[in-house]
Parts: C-alpha cells; structure tokens; sequence
C-alpha cells in the first residue's frame, strides 16, 4: 500500500509527518518546489517538488510513472486547490474515493450553481464572463452590485465586488483573460461555513461556524475569523 499526498500547502500548516507518524515507508508527497524545504524528507518514502505546482501537467505524469513502481492505493489532499487533480488521478489509477465529477461539482462555481438549480437551495443569478458588454447588460437586468469571481477560485482571492461602471472598467483593465471568471448577483446577509467529516456515506461529526466578517475583509488587511454556534441555534431550520 502506497499514498501519494498531493499538498499545495507547506508542512508548517499540514505536518503529514505528525498525523501519520507510522507511515513515512507508505507515503510519497507531491509539493511546490519551493515549499520542499518545510518538510522532512526522512519522513517520507519519496517527495517530488515541482516548479509551477498548480498548472504543471508533470505532477499528474509522475503519479502515473510512480504507480508502475509502487501499489498506489490512495491519493490525499486537504487544500481545495488539490482536490481535481486528486480525483483526476484517482480515477486514472483506479483508487477508492471522492470522483471527478464530486470534485468538480465542489470546485467548479458555475457547475455547482447548475446542479442545484432545481433543488430547495436558492441559488444567486449567475453566468460565465464572456465580454465587457455581456457584464454590462447582465447589471442592466440585475443592478449593482454584483460579484466577479474566478470559476475556481477559493478564500474569496480576485473577487471584485462591482459598484460602479467604473469598477467595470477597472476590472477588464487588469484582467485581460476573463475566461476563468463569472458573474454573479450580490446576496447580502450573514455569512457561514459548515465543516464535518462523513466516513462510508454516514455523517460522523458536523459544525456549523458563522464568520464575524465577511471573506472579503482580508483584501483590507483585516483579519478572517469565524466562531462555531451553539448546538441548540444549529437545531433552527431556515
């Protein structure tokens, strides 16, 4: 049995070698060349660092490589920026867990929106960025503001809250590839996050946390933080 652990984040934040100290001989980590050195190599069977980590196709041709040498047998990962290319890679080498289609309906914004366009959740006007004038005449029919965010993106990084004709403007201006991002209605109100763990389809442990802020309080250097709530507020049905 072997794991490949794909990990965009350093090893101060996620100390593989401290949550399975037992399995350094099983498990091969896939990094950022430049996060190689926060991790300890005698903990590891392998560690492969690689340049360009989040776009580099050589992460996905060496996992295959290393699967004709080693039984891979899962692939890991805890950061959302992984979580595709892991299940990409558990498909093409036949392991147990989350599918392409689960991750992509989690990572991809617009998919997301679509799968639960017929269901109890209420969901904001949405499109993909196609043009300055498709933008334009989506606030027409929808009015300021609205929210333009990466497809992919995660932690609220390159969202523009447009105001104005002049945010318009700004925005296309610094953003010359637009194809990764979408257009969204501004839902005003509370923010939340939901955090659990589900073992064999069954629901072990959840929380429910509400951020004191909005996400976007970090683009003004103000701190992100949230507090979980009190069981019997978690019991409320909205």
């Amino acid at each position: 049995m072997t794991v490949i652990i794909l990990s965009s984040t350093d090893g101060n934040k996620t100390p593989y070698d401290l949550w399975f100290p037992n399995a350094k001989e099983n498990i091969i980590l896939f990094c950022p060349v430049e996060k190689e050195h926060t991790f300890n190599s005698q903990h590891f069977l392998l560690i492969e660092a690689f340049e360009n980590y989040m776009d580099n196709v050589e992460v996905e041709t060496k996992a295959i490589q290393l699967s004709k040498k080693y039984n891979i047998t899962n692939v890991l990962s805890v950061s959302e920026f992984d979580v595709v290319r892991s299940a990409w890679l558990r498909e093409i080498l036949h392991c147990p867990g989350q599918s392409l289609m689960s991750a992509e309906s989690y990572r991809n914004k617009i998919l997301m929106k679509q799968l639960l366009y017929d269901s109890s959740v209420n969901i904001p006007k949405f499109e993909k960025v196609i043009s300055k004038t498709q933008v334009e005449k989506f606030i027409q029919q929808t009015s300021y503001p609205v929210v333009l965010k990466p497809i992919y993106g995660s932690g609220s990084m390159d969202v523009y809250i447009i105001k104005n004709q002049q945010d318009i403007d700004a925005f296309f201006e610094k953003n010359r590839n637009i194809n990764n991002y979408e257009i969204e209605e501004f839902i005003n109100g509370e923010m939340y996050h939901v955090d659990g763990l589900i073992q064999n389809h069954e629901v072990i442990v959840s929380y429910v946390s509400k951020y004191y802020k909005g996400c976007l309080e970090f683009q003004e250097n103000q701190p992100l933080s949230s507090f979980m709530i009190e069981e019997k507020i978690r019991s409320i049905k909205f």
